[in-house]
C-alpha cells in the first residue's frame, strides 16, 4: 500500500523515513556529516525542525529512500491543485474562515512567542512553519479563484 503524503506531516515524514531505513541517530549522524543534535531534531516528527532543500539530498543518501522529497512534491502539488467545489458559496466561506482563523492563531502565537521580549529560534521556526499553512492555504484559494476568472471571462 502506497504511502499517502498529503495526510501526513513533514515531521511524521521525516520520522516515519528514519524508521524505514533502520538506521540509528548515530548512524544518519556519520552518513551525514551533521551534529547527532541535528539528526535528533530532524528526524523528531514532534521538532518543528524544517531542513533547507538542498539538505533533503544529503538525508535521503544517509537513510536509503526518497520519502522527504516526496512528501515536499506530494505536498506542493496538493496545494496547488484548485479544488473542484472552491467557488460553491458555503466552500468559498470555509476556506476563508480558515485561512483568517490560522491567521489569527499565528498572530496569536507571535504575541505569546514574544511574551518575554525575545523570539527564540524554535519559537521564530513554529511561526514560520504556521505560516506555510496560512501561505498554502491562501494559494489554493487563489488559483481556484484565478481559474473561475478565467473560464468565465469570455462570457461577460
Amino acid at each position: 500500500m502506497a504511502l499517502d503524503y498529503t495526510a501526513i506531516t513533514y515531521g511524521q515524514v521525516c520520522a516515519y523515513a528514519k524508521l524505514e531505513s533502520g538506521k540509528t541517530f548515530e548512524d544518519l549522524s556519520e552518513a551525514t556529516g551533521w551534529s547527532l543534535t541535528l539528526c535528533k531534531r530532524v528526524f523528531n516528527e514532534h521538532d518543528p525542525y524544517d531542513l533547507s532543500a538542498s539538505k533533503i539530498p544529503t538525508a535521503e543518501r544517509a537513510l536509503g529512500n526518497t520519502h522527504i522529497s516526496n512528501w515536499v512534491a506530494a505536498n506542493r502539488m496538493a496545494a496547488a491543485a484548485p479544488a473542484p467545489d472552491a467557488l460553491e458559496p458555503a466552500s468559498l466561506l470555509a476556506e476563508v474562515n480558515t485561512i483568517t482563523a490560522a491567521h489569527g492563531a499565528v498572530c496569536q502565537s507571535a504575541v505569546e512567542a514574544m511574551a518575554d521580549g525575545r523570539l527564540s529560534i524554535v519559537e521564530a521556526r513554529q511561526l514560520c512553519h504556521a505560516l506555510l499553512g496560512v501561505e498554502d492555504t491562501a494559494r489554493h484559494l487563489r488559483t481556484a479563484l484565478g481559474e473561475y476568472i478565467h473560464q468565465h471571462e469570455g462570457g461577460r
